[in-house]
């Protein structure tokens, strides 16, 4: 994790602190880690900066997935959107789960990773 915690660093030192401090809550020998990343981009070369290093994260930790927050076209009505989560797994399983606004799912599906619908959500880090 040492590397981690160093890689994040050359990003941003605050976090990779708060980081360290989290991760030496967890046996990493035996356990699966979620590492929360609270990204928010204001261009473009943010994103491709932050994409950049989640793919450096996933191969130092080889990572077996990747979730995160998006809001995707409502099932009853696709002028609406609502909150949902897309995880994409190392081995190429693909789910996207949609919430209600009160956060109770609603439904899930598995893709493809060919699929064009989620073309514009994955992320180039496996």
């Amino acid at each position: 994790m040492k590397k981690l915690v160093e890689k994040v660093a050359e990003y941003d030192a605050d976090y990779a602190d708060d980081l360290k401090e989290m991760l030496g809550e967890y046996d990493n020998d035996v356990e699966d880690i979620p590492i929360p990343f609270p990204f928010s981009f204001g261009s473009e070369k943010e994103f491709e900066d932050a994409e950049v290093l989640l793919k450096e994260v996933a191969d130092i930790t080889e990572a077996k997935a990747y979730s995160f927050i998006v809001e995707a076209m409502s099932v009853d009505n696709e002028e609406d959107t609502v909150p949902s989560l897309f995880t994409e797994c190392r081995e190429g399983k693909i789910f996207l789960t949609l919430f209600d606004w009160e956060y109770k799912k609603v439904d899930e599906e598995e893709y493809e990773s060919t699929d064009e619908d989620i073309q514009s959500f994955r992320l180039k880090i496996f």
